[in-house]
């Protein structure tokens, strides 16, 4: 892999894992719902995190938010 793949796979990934996991589990669901439908999923991974990316932090940040309330 060159240097510049490198960083820009580095650029594509926020650094916390659990965020990147979140990510991951929104993406399946998502091509989940689509293959409900008879469709296929319009986004890989990376297009759909950076497509997106407004969206997953402030769901995640709600997850992490109702997660301390009950003291997960």
């Amino acid at each position: 892999m060159r240097a510049t793949e490198e960083d820009e796979i580095k650029l594509t990934w926020p650094k916390a894992k659990p965020f990147r996991a979140f990510c991951s589990d929104q993406y399946y669901n998502n091509r989940d719902e689509y293959f409900a439908y008879g469709q296929d999923q319009p986004y890989t991974m990376e297009e759909y995190v950076r497509t997106h990316m407004g969206l997953l932090k402030e769901q995640y940040r709600a997850k992490r938010r109702e997660r301390t309330r009950r003291g997960e």
